[in-house]
């Protein structure tokens, strides 16, 4: 386990996380980010196969709008679209009607889901990482609602990819850098919502320690600076985004990571 001493933050903050996204436009957010949007798809459809068919119940932590709920509304009999704003769930809701069956909206958080043992066989988190600075409660937590082989795919924002150390390196501040703890970045709003970058490697540890075996990972929206945007075709970025996700995983290159993990059956 590790503590988040880079990143102190007044608790409790759950409050203050439902009443950020009350209020903040999400959908015109990610109409700026389709590169990063597709990179997310990328790697959540390359995972959702290595698990095989369809399970029973998925759980999609932290929904936002369901912009990921197309890569996995199939490959399950209930998929349960959990968020901590109630506002954004009844916009979620609105933003779905009819396009799917088998979906149903919970208002929780994802350091206390309320869902009994063993509830899901699969668990989702993208883009929420960055607001949980005690990242292994969420961790144990999780294995609480899985089944004994369940799944879950956790993407975290990494404070350790290629742009950062760069930067680091050129200030001579790299061993600041690589400390296990999660590291505040720019973007933290006046409301002292927590906004935090993620040390993989710790992230990876925790999650073995939790009871995980850990099936693969990715390294996610690896081109994403507005360089790239500008001058390469979207499609050509995507292309090479397919290719270098599990490769450049070994590098913690990205700014998002993702880890597949499998819940240990009992012996």
């Amino acid at each position: 386990m590790y503590q988040e001493e880079d990143a102190q933050v007044s608790l409790p903050i759950d409050e203050k996380i439902a009443a950020f996204y009350d209020f903040y436009d999400y959908e015109t957010f990610w109409v700026r980010r389709e590169y990063e949007h597709q990179a997310d798809v990328i790697a959540l459809q390359a995972l959702l196969k290595k698990m095989g068919g369809k399970k029973k119940r998925i759980i999609d932590v932290g929904v936002g709008l369901g912009r990921l709920t197309p890569c996995y509304a199939s490959r399950c009999v209930e998929a349960v679209l959990l968020d901590s704003s109630s506002v954004q769930l009844r916009k979620t809701k609105h933003h779905l009607a009819g396009r799917y069956q088998n979906l149903s909206f919970v208002h929780g958080i994802a350091q206390d889901m309320p869902f009994s043992n063993e509830y899901a066989d699969i668990i989702v988190c993208v883009r929420v990482s960055h607001h949980i600075v005690h990242l292994e409660r969420f961790i144990k937590e999780s294995m609480r609602v899985l089944t004994p082989g369940g799944y879950m795919m956790l993407e975290v924002a990494n404070k350790l990819h290629m742009k950062a150390r760069l930067s680091a390196l050129r200030k001579g501040t790299l061993r600041q850098l690589s400390t296990p703890h999660p590291v505040r970045v720019n973007g933290m709003s006046e409301d002292n919502t927590p906004f935090v970058n993620h040390n993989p490697r710790t992230v990876e540890r925790t999650l073995r320690d939790a009871g995980f075996s850990v099936v693969a990972i990715r390294s996610v929206s690896n081109f994403r600076l507005s360089f790239f945007k500008k001058i390469v075709p979207r499609k050509v970025l995507l292309l090479f985004e397919r290719i270098t996700q599990p490769l450049l995983a070994k590098l913690w290159f990205g700014p998002s990571v993702y880890f597949l993990v499998q819940k240990r059956t009992r012996d």
